[in-house]
């Protein structure tokens, strides 16, 4: 996606806190390792932002959304994709999470090396409308608009004989016809112009 995005537009800067991760030569204009809170970053410079799956691990979203805004031109848009906390995969994972057990099944579903590799602790702070209406509010954007979808489902938390869970989602999907429980919930916030 970032290729593709890159080749539409003037200038694509970057993001990532993970000192370990490198992007791809070329893509971005200018890039940098750190959290948004931090970044140094222009003010009022940018038409849009956009993130996939960062949110449900943000612990300060009020201040993750406050330096979105400040660096969005008014009437600029921050996009992003996160896990919809209705989706009951979702309400399964932070209830393990509530109860502190859910690094131990991130471990026996993906094995220790994977989840050391990857996995960044979940807190389900900006998951749902109601969160993300308030939290929106007091960074100072505009009502957010959402879509829900769900293409293929968390398969690669469910290997092996856990595909009959994934399944079993897919089959669900089927029969239930409310849009607000798919798994992926998308937002758009406008900075007032």
């Amino acid at each position: 996606y970032q290729k593709v995005i890159a080749r539409s537009c003037d200038e694509l800067w970057g993001l990532e806190p993970d000192q370990g991760i490198t992007p791809e030569p070329g893509i971005f204009t200018q890039f940098q390792h750190a959290m948004m809170e931090t970044a140094v970053l222009p003010e009022n410079a940018f038409d849009a932002a956009y993130s996939f799956m960062v949110m449900e691990h943000v612990a300060d979203p009020v201040g993750f959304l406050k330096a979105v805004h400040r660096c969005l031109k008014p009437g600029g848009a921050y996009y992003f994709v996160t896990v919809n906390k209705r989706h009951y995969f979702t309400l399964l994972a932070s209830t393990m999470r509530a109860l502190k057990i859910d690094e131990m099944m991130l471990r026996v579903l993906r094995g220790r090396q994977s989840v050391e590799g990857y996995h960044y602790p979940t807190v389900y702070k900006a998951n749902k409308p109601e969160q993300i209406d308030e939290l929106a509010r007091q960074a100072g954007f505009e009502k957010p608009d959402y879509v829900f979808t769900e293409t293929e489902g968390p398969a690669p938390y469910l290997p092996g004989p856990l595909k009959l869970i994934l399944w079993t989602m897919q089959a669900k999907r089927r029969m239930i016809k409310n849009p607000n429980v798919l798994l992926r919930l998308v937002a758009r916030l406008r900075k007032p112009k």
